[in-house]
Protein backbone atom coordinates (compact mmCIF):
# COMPACT_ATOMS: atom_id res chain seq x y z
CA UNK A 1 0.00 0.00 0.00
CA UNK A 2 1.71 3.32 -1.00
CA UNK A 3 -0.15 6.29 0.89
CA UNK A 4 0.50 10.13 0.11
CA UNK A 5 -0.71 12.77 1.73
CA UNK A 6 -1.32 15.27 -0.95
CA UNK A 7 -1.21 18.61 1.56
CA UNK A 8 -3.18 21.62 1.20
CA UNK A 9 -5.27 22.55 -2.22
CA UNK A 10 -2.92 25.44 -2.29
CA UNK A 11 0.65 23.17 -1.96
CA UNK A 12 2.86 24.32 -5.10
CA UNK A 13 3.83 20.61 -5.29
CA UNK A 14 0.01 19.66 -6.86
CA UNK A 15 -0.91 20.21 -10.33
CA UNK A 16 0.32 19.30 -13.70
CA UNK A 17 2.77 16.16 -12.41
CA UNK A 18 -0.55 14.52 -10.62
CA UNK A 19 -2.20 14.01 -14.52
CA UNK A 20 -3.15 11.04 -15.35
CA UNK A 21 -3.12 11.21 -19.35
CA UNK A 22 -6.63 9.00 -19.27
CA UNK A 23 -9.86 9.85 -19.49
CA UNK A 24 -11.36 8.81 -15.67
CA UNK A 25 -14.35 8.13 -14.03
CA UNK A 26 -14.35 9.08 -10.29
CA UNK A 27 -17.25 7.69 -7.67
CA UNK A 28 -17.29 9.35 -4.34
CA UNK A 29 -19.45 8.26 -0.83
CA UNK A 30 -19.21 8.99 2.60
CA UNK A 31 -18.56 7.97 5.98
CA UNK A 32 -19.39 9.99 8.84
CA UNK A 33 -19.79 10.12 12.91
CA UNK A 34 -21.69 13.45 13.65
CA UNK A 35 -21.76 15.40 17.22
CA UNK A 36 -24.66 14.32 18.15
CA UNK A 37 -23.42 10.83 17.70
CA UNK A 38 -21.41 11.32 21.11
CA UNK A 39 -24.10 10.05 22.83
CA UNK A 40 -23.69 6.70 21.76
CA UNK A 41 -19.51 6.64 21.43
CA UNK A 42 -16.76 8.41 22.35
CA UNK A 43 -15.03 8.99 18.81
CA UNK A 44 -14.69 12.63 17.87
CA UNK A 45 -17.04 13.96 15.24
CA UNK A 46 -15.91 13.49 11.97
CA UNK A 47 -16.93 13.42 7.98
CA UNK A 48 -14.78 11.58 4.75
CA UNK A 49 -14.94 11.75 1.70
CA UNK A 50 -14.09 8.89 -0.57
CA UNK A 51 -13.66 8.59 -4.20
CA UNK A 52 -12.65 5.79 -6.82
CA UNK A 53 -11.56 6.44 -9.98
CA UNK A 54 -11.48 4.19 -12.78
CA UNK A 55 -10.57 4.64 -16.71
CA UNK A 56 -13.40 3.87 -19.14
CA UNK A 57 -12.01 0.33 -20.02
CA UNK A 58 -12.21 -1.11 -16.93
CA UNK A 59 -15.83 -0.07 -16.15
CA UNK A 60 -18.03 -2.54 -17.25
CA UNK A 61 -15.13 -5.45 -15.30
CA UNK A 62 -15.90 -3.72 -12.62
CA UNK A 63 -19.36 -3.30 -12.26
CA UNK A 64 -20.24 -6.83 -13.47
CA UNK A 65 -17.64 -8.10 -10.87
CA UNK A 66 -20.14 -6.27 -8.22
CA UNK A 67 -23.32 -7.26 -10.01
CA UNK A 68 -21.86 -10.37 -9.54
CA UNK A 69 -20.66 -10.28 -6.33
CA UNK A 70 -24.09 -10.33 -3.89
CA UNK A 71 -26.07 -11.87 -6.51
CA UNK A 72 -26.97 -7.90 -7.86
CA UNK A 73 -27.82 -6.52 -4.34
CA UNK A 74 -25.86 -3.49 -3.64
CA UNK A 75 -22.51 -3.71 -2.10
CA UNK A 76 -22.61 -1.99 1.56
CA UNK A 77 -19.07 -2.37 3.53
CA UNK A 78 -21.07 -1.38 6.68
CA UNK A 79 -23.26 -4.32 6.29
CA UNK A 80 -20.72 -6.76 5.51
CA UNK A 81 -17.99 -5.76 8.47
CA UNK A 82 -21.39 -6.89 11.34
CA UNK A 83 -19.34 -10.40 10.81
CA UNK A 84 -16.18 -12.27 10.82
CA UNK A 85 -17.46 -13.91 7.57
CA UNK A 86 -18.69 -10.76 6.19
CA UNK A 87 -15.39 -9.00 6.39
CA UNK A 88 -13.62 -11.99 4.91
CA UNK A 89 -16.20 -11.38 2.35
CA UNK A 90 -15.17 -7.42 1.95
CA UNK A 91 -11.53 -8.23 1.77
CA UNK A 92 -12.31 -10.62 -1.22
CA UNK A 93 -14.18 -8.00 -2.89
CA UNK A 94 -11.91 -5.26 -2.04
CA UNK A 95 -8.81 -7.09 -3.42
CA UNK A 96 -10.59 -7.52 -6.83
CA UNK A 97 -12.05 -4.09 -7.39
CA UNK A 98 -9.12 -1.74 -5.67
CA UNK A 99 -6.35 -3.23 -8.55
CA UNK A 100 -5.44 0.01 -10.96
CA UNK A 101 -8.12 1.84 -9.20
CA UNK A 102 -6.97 5.19 -8.03
CA UNK A 103 -8.17 6.07 -4.43
CA UNK A 104 -8.48 9.00 -3.11
CA UNK A 105 -9.29 10.28 1.03
CA UNK A 106 -10.38 13.56 2.38
CA UNK A 107 -11.50 13.84 5.94
CA UNK A 108 -12.06 16.91 8.41
CA UNK A 109 -13.20 17.16 12.03
CA UNK A 110 -17.06 18.43 12.35
CA UNK A 111 -17.42 21.34 14.73
CA UNK A 112 -19.87 20.94 17.58
CA UNK A 113 -21.58 23.89 15.54
CA UNK A 114 -22.72 22.04 12.37
CA UNK A 115 -24.69 19.45 14.32
CA UNK A 116 -25.49 17.31 10.94
CA UNK A 117 -22.09 17.74 9.00
CA UNK A 118 -23.63 19.35 6.17
CA UNK A 119 -21.14 22.43 6.50
CA UNK A 120 -18.33 20.29 6.67
CA UNK A 121 -19.66 18.20 3.76
CA UNK A 122 -19.81 20.68 1.40
CA UNK A 123 -16.39 21.97 2.11
CA UNK A 124 -14.83 18.86 1.61
CA UNK A 125 -16.86 18.06 -2.04
CA UNK A 126 -15.63 21.29 -2.57
CA UNK A 127 -11.90 20.68 -2.23
CA UNK A 128 -12.18 17.23 -3.39
CA UNK A 129 -13.86 17.79 -6.78
CA UNK A 130 -11.77 21.06 -7.48
CA UNK A 131 -8.80 18.53 -7.23
CA UNK A 132 -9.94 15.81 -9.44
CA UNK A 133 -10.51 18.52 -11.74
CA UNK A 134 -7.58 19.81 -11.58
CA UNK A 135 -5.05 16.76 -11.94
CA UNK A 136 -6.60 14.54 -14.01
CA UNK A 137 -8.88 14.13 -17.28
CA UNK A 138 -11.80 13.52 -15.97
CA UNK A 139 -14.96 12.25 -18.07
CA UNK A 140 -17.56 12.35 -15.45
CA UNK A 141 -17.86 12.48 -11.73
CA UNK A 142 -20.61 10.68 -9.58
CA UNK A 143 -21.60 11.67 -6.18
CA UNK A 144 -24.38 9.35 -4.38
CA UNK A 145 -27.37 10.95 -4.60
CA UNK A 146 -28.73 11.54 -0.80
CA UNK A 147 -32.61 11.34 0.63
CA UNK A 148 -34.52 13.47 -0.99
CA UNK A 149 -35.00 17.39 0.47
CA UNK A 150 -32.39 19.06 2.39
CA UNK A 151 -29.28 16.94 1.83
CA UNK A 152 -30.10 16.01 -1.72
CA UNK A 153 -31.11 20.01 -2.34
CA UNK A 154 -28.01 20.92 -0.45
CA UNK A 155 -25.64 18.62 -2.85
CA UNK A 156 -27.35 19.95 -5.92
CA UNK A 157 -26.61 23.27 -5.01
CA UNK A 158 -22.66 22.73 -4.21
CA UNK A 159 -22.51 20.79 -7.59
CA UNK A 160 -24.11 23.83 -9.55
CA UNK A 161 -21.91 26.11 -7.67
CA UNK A 162 -18.46 24.02 -9.15
CA UNK A 163 -20.25 23.73 -12.63
CA UNK A 164 -20.12 27.89 -12.91
CA UNK A 165 -16.53 27.81 -11.92
CA UNK A 166 -15.87 25.14 -14.51
CA UNK A 167 -17.77 25.93 -17.57
CA UNK A 168 -16.81 22.71 -19.69
CA UNK A 169 -18.85 20.35 -16.82
CA UNK A 170 -22.34 19.34 -17.87
CA UNK A 171 -25.08 17.64 -15.94
CA UNK A 172 -24.19 14.82 -17.18
CA UNK A 173 -20.19 15.37 -16.13
CA UNK A 174 -20.59 16.17 -12.44
CA UNK A 175 -24.00 14.74 -11.04
CA UNK A 176 -26.09 12.88 -8.34
CA UNK A 177 -27.07 9.27 -9.08
CA UNK A 178 -28.94 6.56 -6.06
CA UNK A 179 -26.40 4.18 -5.03
CA UNK A 180 -28.65 1.21 -6.41
CA UNK A 181 -28.33 2.63 -9.82
CA UNK A 182 -24.93 2.69 -10.41
CA UNK A 183 -22.85 0.21 -8.96
CA UNK A 184 -19.47 1.70 -9.68
CA UNK A 185 -20.96 3.83 -6.35
CA UNK A 186 -20.29 0.46 -4.08
CA UNK A 187 -16.27 0.95 -4.85
CA UNK A 188 -16.40 4.23 -3.12
CA UNK A 189 -18.49 3.01 -0.61
CA UNK A 190 -15.93 0.26 0.20
CA UNK A 191 -13.41 2.46 0.28
CA UNK A 192 -15.18 4.46 2.66
CA UNK A 193 -15.93 1.58 5.05
CA UNK A 194 -12.16 0.66 4.52
CA UNK A 195 -11.22 3.83 6.06
CA UNK A 196 -13.64 4.28 8.67
CA UNK A 197 -12.38 0.27 10.18
CA UNK A 198 -8.44 2.34 10.15
CA UNK A 199 -9.83 5.34 11.58
CA UNK A 200 -12.23 4.08 14.20
CA UNK A 201 -11.28 0.48 15.06
CA UNK A 202 -7.56 0.87 14.43
CA UNK A 203 -7.80 -1.60 11.63
CA UNK A 204 -5.86 -1.87 8.48
CA UNK A 205 -7.21 -4.84 7.08
CA UNK A 206 -8.98 -3.48 4.67
CA UNK A 207 -7.24 -0.09 3.73
CA UNK A 208 -4.20 -1.68 3.06
CA UNK A 209 -5.14 -3.10 -0.09
CA UNK A 210 -6.14 -0.04 -1.51
CA UNK A 211 -3.43 2.56 -3.10
CA UNK A 212 -4.37 5.77 -1.20
CA UNK A 213 -3.90 9.57 -1.78
CA UNK A 214 -4.86 11.62 1.72
CA UNK A 215 -6.27 14.70 0.25
CA UNK A 216 -5.55 17.08 3.42
CA UNK A 217 -8.27 19.64 3.14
Amino acid sequence: MAVRFLGKMSDPRLGSEQRQGDWMHFYIDETFQLPSDRKRSDFPPFYTLAATGYQEQDLSRIRKLLLDAEGGKPVHGSDLVRTETGRDRLEEIVRQVSPGSTAIVTSAAIPKKDRQGEATRAQLLRILIHYLLENFDVQKIVIEKRMFGVPSSRDAFVLRSIRRGHPQLSKSDLRQVPKKGEPMLWTADLLACSFRQKHKRDSHRFIELWDVDYLVP
